[in-house]
């Protein structure tokens, strides 16, 4: 019931609140494996010296190993720099080619971190393909950033590159333990490359729904604006009509004010005409016009 309720809690997050909680638990996967392996490396190295079976595992490998204080030091110190990177590509305002650098600047510092560790992980790939598939607007950009990404985490791993190059593996330090500490040890570095992967996919899932919404909105938002334009089209045929009308009301008006007028007049100057007039043959004429008036 408990694992159900936090859950349900969870899901009642919106799609944003949860893009950020798997993102940081990405980062922190993604931290554990890179302490994980280097731990594992600079303690079995130090075994090896203090059993005095240098010669021997020496010998099992085509190579020399690195040092594994540098390991540490180097992959540990990568990943923050890594992290604010991404974090300032978030917050400022991108050019192309200032995307680009920062782009390649990110590819760097997981070659980093993937060769100081033997190439035993490529996780961290991951979690920058999950930041820039959510950061990255233009479609073209995405999938050019998106297309380099694969091509480097398909062949950034120990089993593509140990056929071309000598690399010491994670699992020749594996093979200085028994078989139960192996068992253990390989049994927690698959988990967590498998739960860094699921996180990524709950990440794909819940970025998709996110942009379906946004898609949802937009439509919604273009037929509001579809909706309010034959408003106002109908708006503005009204207030045609209108103007219409009060032309014709002010027109109707000056004809009959001035209709009015003429006619005032005529009566006037006809009742004139009658007054003044002495002439029998127009008295009939006059009297005709006045009872027309």
């Amino acid at each position: 019931s408990g694992r159900v309720a936090v859950i349900m809690w969870f899901m009642k997050w919106s799609n944003d609140e949860k893009l950020k909680v798997i993102h940081w638990m990405m980062c922190f996967l993604n931290l554990t494996i890179i302490l994980f392996i280097g731990t594992v490396m600079y303690i079995t190295t130090l075994r090896i010296c203090d059993m005095y079976e240098a010669r021997t595992f020496l010998s099992t490998l085509t190579c020399l190993p690195k040092n594994p204080l540098r390991i540490m030091i180097v992959s540990i110190s990568s990943f923050p720099i890594l992290l604010f990177v991404m974090r300032l590509r978030q917050r400022i305002q991108l050019t192309t080619w200032k995307l680009a650098g920062s782009f390649l600047l990110e590819t760097c510092l997981c070659l980093v971190i993937m060769q100081s560790l033997s190439f035993s992980t490529n996780s961290i790939l991951l979690l920058v393909m999950a930041d820039l598939l959510t950061y990255i607007n233009t479609n073209r950009e995405r999938a050019l950033c998106l297309t380099v990404m694969i091509i480097i985490y398909l062949c950034g791993n120990y089993d593509f590159l140990s056929g071309r190059f000598a690399i010491v593996s994670f699992n020749d330090y594996l093979a200085c333990y028994n078989s139960m500490t192996q068992s253990v040890l390989s049994s927690i570095h698959n988990t967590l490359a498998s739960l860094n992967i699921i996180m990524f996919i709950l990440y794909m899932i819940f970025l998709v729904q996110e942009k379906i919404n946004e898609s949802k909105k937009f439509l919604q938002m273009n037929q509001e604006l579809q909706d309010l334009n034959e408003q106002l089209k109908e708006y503005a045929n009204i207030r045609e009509k209108m103007g219409a009308t009060r032309e014709r009301n002010r027109l109707a008006r000056e004809i009959h004010d001035n209709v009015g007028h003429l006619l005032s007049r005529s009566i006037l100057i006809t009742g004139a005409a009658k007054a003044v007039s002495s002439s029998e043959a127009v008295s009939p004429l006059l009297d005709s016009l006045d009872i027309s008036l």
